[in-house]
């Protein structure tokens, strides 16, 4: 599994500090975590604690953004890096999983498999009250100025793509936000739909500001005046 996502547990953990490790175990094809205080299990995936005191009980989750090491270290210079002086003879600057990346093919098998999209295909993956929708990072590029802008469940959602990965520009509060692989989300959430602009994107037509609408409002709002008045 391949997940960048922030949790914030404290929020409904009575102030507890947790402390996780991987616990080897997977669920359709994706790592459990291990909450040691509680001696339970969560499922990022699912969006929701597996097991133990909480189980069943929505995790709560941090804005986020994929970037590189350069792009961080240039913006927070006093941030601290984890080192690789673990005490363990491994050597970190090798991936482990370069073999299992290099192809489609799933080592063990997952409950559903959706064929929409190739399952190692790069998703960000939103679920917004009843509402749950898969976002290609081909999608997010391709949209103008590399910013996709949608609707879910009445609410904005806009993502932002460079150079240096993907950002999460907005989306509200409750909605709850991963990145990883097709694979996994369509295992996980098999009526998920995927964002397609033709299908997905908000009408502004009703939005336009009066000021922006003088002799452009007598014409048909066709694809190009839509985007432009982004």
């Amino acid at each position: 599994m391949n997940a960048a996502s922030s949790i914030s547990p404290q929020q409904w953990n009575d102030g507890k500090t947790l402390e996780f490790g991987i616990s080897g175990l997977l669920d359709n094809s994706n790592v459990l975590l291990h909450d040691r205080t509680d001696q339970a299990l969560w499922s990022l995936m699912k969006l929701e604690v597996a097991s133990g005191p909480h189980a069943g009980k929505v995790l709560m989750h941090l804005p986020w953004r994929i970037t590189s090491f350069g792009m961080f270290a240039r913006e927070h210079p006093e941030a601290s890096i984890v080192t690789t002086d673990t005490g363990h003879f491994r050597n970190y600057a090798q991936n482990p999983y370069r073999r299992y990346f290099a192809t489609d093919a799933l080592m063990l098998p997952v409950a559903h498999e959706d064929n929409r999209l190739p399952p190692r295909a790069c998703v960000v993956g939103v679920r917004l009250g009843d509402q749950i929708r898969a976002y290609t990072l081909a999608s997010v590029t391709a949209a103008r100025d590399h910013t996709l802008i949608d609707q879910l469940d009445g609410k904005t959602i806009i993502l932002k793509h460079d150079e240096n990965g993907v950002t999460v520009l907005q989306n509200p509060g409750e909605a709850q936000v991963l990145h990883t692989f097709w694979f996994a989300w369509a295992a996980f959430h098999p009526d998920t739909s995927i964002y397609e602009p033709q299908k997905c994107v908000p009408d502004v037509r009703n939005r336009i500001p009066p000021r922006q609408t003088y002799v452009r409002r007598i014409r048909t709002y066709d694809k190009q005046f839509v985007f432009s008045i982004r």
